[in-house]
């Protein structure tokens, strides 16, 4: 009876004139604007998605004959919407009808209007053009009139430039005479072709270039005399002085070596008095005396460095003014030759202050310097401390791994914190070098350990040819074992994490410590073997997860096993009395929750998460084929949709991760089996599947169907899925 009236329920709502009616009333409502009454708002609440599972669920007879009685009536409202809809027919013809005889009036009246519009913004448009035009011609002539006064000025003003510069001259005005030379040339650049007049005569600017390079030679002549006076008196001032007219002479470089082949004879004059009384130390310690006083090697040395600095420092506002950066670095340059003489190849400054500047000079001067003693004693030195930083990370590795131990309270041995700290520590270092080679040196070294030594580890750790028979003693799961093979897995796991993480914070090290773009590249380039070492440890957890899984799941079998022998052709009380007594779900999940949930107190989330779904791709994989062995009526197939319910709803409570689509086919098969017929399935496939997705192909779809005992082969053939 309860099969009947749900089929007789079903049949009603999903009837083709049920649909029909709905189509046909929902155009009429677009068509005419009329919103659908409230008794169809409220009677199409009883079909919302859902709730044809709801109807199918039912099993008391009276809920049925009521739900039937609604139908009826609702079918009822529907032809009295549409009686009334239909009443309302003549007066909205009637109404359209006297619509359309007035609008050709109004339409009359809108195009004489818009033709005068027209008309006006024509003329309006050619008086526009007319004054563009107009304003066109101004804007062009108002150009050439201030070309012109910009060209009158340059005139005046480049006969006033050579008058100011003989009266400076003159004067001895070297500052000012420098001033009106520079503008005269700027000018000069500008406007070679005008002409002037000087005491009545007209004079080309040809001529008037002559006279003012005659004066720029009287006052270099002169600059250069003064100069070299104050470079033998030593009067720092007056070279300063000096040196800053050679700008706007346009004889910056000359200017700039001038001043620094000064700057190299003051710190020439206070070196040697250092060496010699370097030297007078030395003679007198070999000369055997009672008195034998220490040479200050090192005190000689500290004070070249400091004199070399503090000339830079000092005169940084002038070096700038004179050649930019450039000034800089060629200063830089010309006195650490004063210092590679002094000390020679067996000293050597700071690799990164040579770094830093080096990013900030020209290509001529970075070459230059790179090429010079100084910079080969930072290349032997940077080679020193990359062996040392590799034999330091390398031992210390090792020694992490060899005295490797279980912590208290901790997922993992020591070894996985110890190695990964020394790794951060070493290359971090080696990246404060700001010396690229360092970086890709230790980094590599770094991915060659991780590769090699501790992945060896790693997998020693994993190698257990007899687990299960261990992991298992008498059926019951051993906690030693389980906590030693936990810990291995979780080593793997939090190295893999500790990788990505060390290759990130590098990453941004690198990006912070080198400007160049080359450099940055060059060192992600290198940093991508870190990744792929992450991917190997990846792979290295999944084959150690799959051993265990293999030690756990022949305690699943035997329950999987007897889902053969179970009938799913089940009558109703069968299928009620599977509600409270299910003949497997229940064994498994309790197998389940005994041989793998003891785990989890000793796994990472993700190990254990990974280990769950490697258990339900066993469960699902071995249910599928056992299956697709068996006959079904419609409450069978009912009965393997809660079975595949329950499994998902205690699965999903074990893990973290989603394990929806794992079931994914086996919920679409318990979907087509309990079908109320065959031509049902079209209702859920192709362009009627919605939101779902379906895993089954259409000739697995149909190897289903014919697992139902009721659906008629000849049926199921029909299909086009």
């Amino acid at each position: 009876m309860a099969s009947l009236a749900t089929r007789t329920v079903t049949t009603i709502a999903g009837s083709p004139r049920h649909h029909l009616q709905q189509q046909q009333q929902q155009q009429q409502q677009e068509v005419i604007g009329v919103s659908p009454s409230p008794a169809v708002d409220q009677a199409s609440l009883h079909f919302a998605p859902g709730m044809l599972d709801q109807i199918r669920a039912l099993t008391d007879a009276g809920a049925m004959t009521r739900l039937l009685h609604e139908t009826v009536a609702f079918q009822r409202a529907i032809e009295s919407d549409l009686e009334t809809l239909f009443t309302q027919r003549h007066d909205l013809e009637r109404k359209l009808a006297a619509l359309l005889l007035r609008s050709g009036e109004v339409l009359e009246i809108v195009k004489a209007d818009s033709d005068q519009m027209l008309s006006s913004v024509a003329s309006t448009c050619a008086l526009a053009d007319h004054v563009s035009g107009k304003v066109r011609e101004l804007d062009h002539a108002q150009s050439r009139v201030q070309s012109t006064l910009a060209r009158i000025d340059a005139i005046v003003e480049r006969a006033n430039c050579i008058d100011g510069a003989k009266q400076a001259l003159d004067s001895l005005d070297f500052e000012s005479a420098a001033k009106f030379i520079e503008t005269f040339l700027h000018l000069d650049a500008q406007y070679s072709d005008s002409t002037t007049t000087d005491d009545g005569r007209q004079q080309t600017s040809s001529e008037q270039r002559t006279q003012l390079l005659e004066y720029k030679e009287q006052l270099e002549k002169l600059i250069r005399q003064n100069l070299a006076s104050a470079v033998d008196e030593g009067d720092h001032q007056r070279v300063v002085r000096f040196v800053k007219l050679f700008t706007p002479l346009a004889l910056e470089e000359e200017g700039l070596r001038t001043f620094v082949a000064y700057l190299r004879k003051v710190i020439v004059s206070r070196a040697r008095e250092e060496f010699d009384s370097l030297v007078d130390a030395v003679e007198q310690a070999m000369s055997g005396g009672k008195s034998r006083p220490t040479p200050e090697f090192v005190g000689a040395l500290r004070s070249l460095f400091a004199d070399i600095a503090v000339a830079v420092q000092e005169n940084e506002e002038i070096l700038r003014f004179l050649c930019n950066e450039d000034g800089i670095v060629h200063a830089v340059k010309e006195l650490q030759e004063e210092c590679d003489s002094r000390v020679g190849a067996a000293e050597g400054a700071d690799p990164r202050e040579i770094e830093s500047a080096g990013a900030q000079m020209s290509p001529r001067i970075t070459n230059f310097l790179r090429m010079g003693t100084f910079n080969r004693t930072v290349q032997e030195l940077t080679m020193h401390y990359i062996v040392l930083e590799e034999y330091f990370m390398a031992e210390n590795v090792r020694k992490a791994i060899k005295i490797d131990e279980f912590v208290t309270d901790a997922l993992t041995t020591s070894m996985v914190d110890d190695v990964f700290y020394v790794l951060q520590e070493c290359t971090r270092r080696a990246i404060s070098t700001l010396n690229l080679q360092s970086v890709l040196a230790t980094v590599n070294s770094a991915v060659n350990l991780l590769n090699n030594e501790y992945n060896e580890s790693l997998r020693a750790k994993l190698r257990e040819p007899n687990l299960a028979a261990k992991l298992f003693s008498a059926g019951v799961g051993v906690v030693k074992v389980g906590t030693e093979v936990a810990t291995a897995l979780n080593n793997v796991d939090i190295s893999a994490e500790y990788v990505i993480k060390l290759r990130h914070d590098l990453e941004e090290h690198c990006t912070e410590t080198f400007a160049a773009p080359a450099d940055r590249d060059k060192a992600k380039s290198c940093l991508t073997d870190l990744g792929e070492t992450g991917n190997t440890f990846r792979q290295l957890l999944s084959l150690g997860l799959e051993q265990l899984a293999n030690s756990v799941t022949p305690k699943l079998r035997p329950i999987l096993d007897s889902v053969g022998t179970i009938s799913y052709e089940l009558t109703e009380a069968q299928y009620a009395e599977n509600e409270v007594n299910n003949p497997w779900v229940q064994k498994l999940l309790y197998a389940v929750d005994t041989n793998v949930t003891w785990l989890q107190p000793m796994m990472t989330t993700n190990t254990y998460d990974s280990l769950v779904h490697l258990i339900i791709d066993f469960i699902v994989k071995r249910l599928e084929v056992i299956i697709t062995q068996k006959r079904f009526n419609q409450l069978g197939g009912l009965q393997l949709d809660r079975d595949a319910r329950n499994l998902v709803s205690h699965f999903s409570s074990m893990t973290q991760r989603t394990v929806r689509d794992k079931f994914a086919r086996l919920s679409q098969m318990a979907t087509i089996l309990n079908l109320e017929k065959v031509s049902e399935i079209l209702d859920y496939w192709g362009e009627n599947s919605g939101p779902m997705t379906w895993r089954l192909t259409p000739a697995e779809a149909r190897r289903i169907l014919g697992l139902r005992i009721d659906f008629k082969p000849e049926a199921i053939q029909a299909l086009r899925l």
